[in-house]
């Protein structure tokens, strides 16, 4: 049997999935389809993992006759076709040390939870900024005491695409300017000031939690499709890391026992 595992992350918009070993990403291994995209089964089977890791963002969202989980049906689909276990996590309040700050962590997004596992596998005593730049917007503080780490509380707000299409749906009169030119200076036109209010509005709200950590800036760790749009303006100490819950869930499928029983699939 092979000692490769599949991670797969099931975002809004995005599909990614990538080989583990050992707790760590292969190299070179990172794909990314549409998540509207058929699933690469067959080149999953090829593949012929170990087993498999799935984090769904829709796994919380009932769906079908069952009323089973749209991840939960993904997992089952998935794991019929490679033949070999399929493991969901769960946002746990407590984890090998890791505090999360939510009381009821079940409304902590899973990918949420395991960018927080691999940015304290990154930076193990340090206090880092996680942001992902998707859909949605997150920001996750993070405090690293080496075999501990404390999730100090988080905001969300609408990422770049979904700020600019929800003004146009609010103030329709907006609509007759599309597109527009995003820059970190005041627009002498009404389309670039749209597209540069919002991303100096997801800047601002970056920088403003980063202030609330220190006298200094701290690290921020960004993830998510639109992280390259905001890297050049925010000031270091700054990494792209755009497989970041992959690495986590990679962490995450690591710390489970290999001995499944018959049970295919396991929520933990």
């Amino acid at each position: 049997m092979s000692a490769t595992d599949l991670v797969i992350d099931i975002g809004n918009t995005r599909l990614k999935w990538a080989l583990a070993r050992d707790g760590e990403l292969l190299a070179g291994s990172h794909q990314a389809l549409a998540n509207g995209d058929e699933l690469p089964l067959a080149q999953w089977q090829a593949l012929q993992p170990r087993r498999v890791a799935l984090a769904s963002v829709a796994g919380t969202t009932i769906d079908g006759p069952a009323g089973e989980s749209v991840g939960v049906q993904t997992a089952a689909r998935i794991g019929a076709a490679l033949g070999c276990p399929v493991l969901q996590p769960l946002s746990q309040k407590h984890w090998r040390g890791l505090v999360c700050a939510y009381d009821d962590p079940a409304q902590f997004g899973i990918d949420r939870w395991l960018a927080l596992l691999a940015a304290w596998q990154r930076q193990p005593d340090a206090t880092v900024l996680v942001v992902s730049a998707g859909t949605a917007l997150t920001v996750d503080v993070l405090a690293g005491q080496g075999r501990q780490a404390r999730h100090r509380g988080g905001l969300i707000a609408p990422g770049l695409q979904a700020m600019h299409q929800g003004l146009l749906v609010a103030a329709p009169a907006l609509a007759r300017y599309p597109g527009g030119q995003a820059r970190m200076t005041l627009a002498d036109n009404s389309a670039d000031a749209i597209a540069s209010g919002c991303l100096q509005a997801a800047l601002g709200l970056i920088e403003a939690v980063r202030r609330r950590c220190a006298d200094r800036p701290v690290p921020v760790l960004l993830a998510g499709g639109d992280g390259d749009r905001l890297q050049p303006h925010l000031p270091p100490p700054v990494q792209r890391l755009p497989a970041l819950v992959l690495e986590g869930l990679a962490r995450w499928l690591h710390e489970q026992p290999l001995d499944h029983g018959s049970d295919w699939l396991g929520v933990r």
